[in-house]
């Protein structure tokens, strides 16, 4: 190690891993296959995470607040056991994932989408807007809670 120069750290790991892939798929691999180990992208596992988590948000929402404006006026509960129950039966219809699971497909392929101004249009502005909108409703919603409880 004094003369030569040290190799980076992710080189050396690719070497390993394709010496081991390599002696795993026998002596016919030549000099033509290239095996390249792509590391896993913690980003992908990002994007798929908030296209779920905005695909879930806005089918709640947007029909949602619809079925729990029209729950309260047939039901005889007040305040908050009315948003609840709406909020709930919403959750619980069809609609819902299946709306869910559109908004999800969408999401992610947009996620996909090589053009970097497309992406950053249909998927990063959207999703963090809707995301952060979203934690501020759980965040309001907790802070009511717990003023409630201490008068």
């Amino acid at each position: 190690m004094g003369g030569e120069k040290a190799e980076p750290r992710t080189k050396r790991i690719q070497k390993i891993f394709s010496r081991l892939l390599n002696l795993s798929e026998g002596a016919n691999v030549g000099p033509y296959w290239r095996i390249t180990l792509r590391p896993t992208k913690v980003m992908d596992y990002v994007k798929g995470i908030l296209s779920g988590l905005v695909a879930i948000i806005i089918a709640e929402l947007v029909p949602g607040s619809w079925s729990v404006v029209r729950g309260m006026s047939g039901s005889k509960a007040t305040g908050l056991a009315a948003v609840a129950g709406g909020l709930i039966e919403s959750i619980l219809s069809p609609l819902f994932w299946i709306l869910a699971l559109a908004l999800f497909a969408l999401f992610f392929a947009a996620s996909r989408l090589e053009n970097k101004l497309l992406r950053i249009f249909l998927f990063w502005i959207p999703t963090l807007t809707v995301s952060s909108f979203g934690l501020a409703i759980v965040a309001l919603i907790t802070c009511l809670i717990v003023l409630a409880g201490h008068p």
